[in-house]
């Protein structure tokens, strides 16, 4: 079974051989269900830019996990709900580094939801 952690090896991969952008990004679709982190600290590296996680919903697909942004750029998360009751949501650091949430749900997190250092952008849209 693909999990998200797979799908982010992948998408480095991917990167390697082709050049994402802001306008064309690569997409990891997550289908209906739960998607469970399962690595090390319940965490995925977010290892390259122009990348977007995107699920059916914020009521449809949920990622049990967190994710580390650090210095990477163009990254979104849209349609579904992170949740984080091993530790925190997403933890973005860095000032290279911009996040889009987008129709998204952080909640039910141990730590912090959504934790920003570094002057890392964040921006928050519904």
């Amino acid at each position: 079974m693909p999990t998200v952690k797979k799908a982010m090896d992948l998408a480095v991969i991917f990167s390697e051989r082709k050049e994402y952008t802001t306008d064309d990004p690569l997409k990891i679709r997550l289908e209906e269900g739960v998607h469970e982190i399962v690595e090390q600290h319940n965490r995925v590296n977010v290892t390259c830019s122009h990348i977007t996680f995107v699920g059916k919903g914020k009521d449809h697909t949920t990622i049990r996990g967190g994710f580390m942004v650090e210095n990477q750029q163009n990254v979104k998360f849209e349609a579904l709900t992170l949740t984080c009751p091993d530790g925190d949501g997403l933890t973005l650091k860095g000032s290279e580094t911009t996040v889009d949430v987008l129709k998204c749900a952080v909640k039910e997190c141990m730590n912090t939801g959504v934790y920003v250092s570094g002057g890392a952008t964040v921006d928050v849209l519904e």
